[in-house]
């Protein structure tokens, strides 16, 4: 079978394990252990940084990216909506600031783990076709379909992301 056909053989099952994933993500992200990173961390000036990390437990690590901590919205200083005068301080004592990080980070990466167990490929194999398309109003779609390479990782991850709307950042 081709690459593209097996693409889109995927691509109703991967949708089906996205959206299961995407509800039951308040549950997943209740069940975190801290385990030691060593890792580049943006909040730290991009510097790296050994220390402890949350990780989803057990099967439920199947809901959170393969090749990162369920904390990285926060430490990788994304823009996690209602959190944008939140301090470090407010994250450390705050276990409902840090519940709200992890169930966003589960819910921009829903179901990667799945991905990479259920549809991933040998690194040799494989297609990926990325796109910014621009909107209106500083937005674009950014489109990443076929599979993609993660660093350090033996396989490549099914992508379907058709639908991602972003915004630009300010310079």
């Amino acid at each position: 079978m081709n690459r593209y056909a097996l693409w889109a053989l995927y691509f109703i099952p991967a949708l089906a394990v996205e959206l299961f994933c995407w509800v039951t993500n308040p549950i997943a992200c209740l069940f975190v252990h801290k385990e030691p990173r060593h890792d580049i961390v943006k909040r730290f000036g991009k510097q790296y940084a050994t220390f402890d990390r949350e990780y989803l437990w057990g099967i439920f690590s199947l809901w959170a990216t393969h090749d990162n901590a369920v904390d990285e919205g926060w430490w990788g200083l994304y823009d996690i909506p209602f959190l944008s005068n939140t301090t470090q301080a407010d994250y450390d004592r705050s276990a409902l600031v840090r519940y709200w990080c992890r169930l966003w980070w589960l819910s921009r990466n829903t179901a990667y783990g799945w991905h990479y167990l259920l549809f991933s490929l040998p690194l040799d194999d494989g297609w990926q076709y990325k796109a910014q398309k621009p909107l209106f109003f500083g937005y674009y779609n950014d489109i990443n379909i076929g599979w993609k390479a993660h660093k350090s990782k033996p396989r490549k991850l099914y992508a379907n992301r058709i639908i991602g709307i972003r915004k630009n950042k300010e310079k």
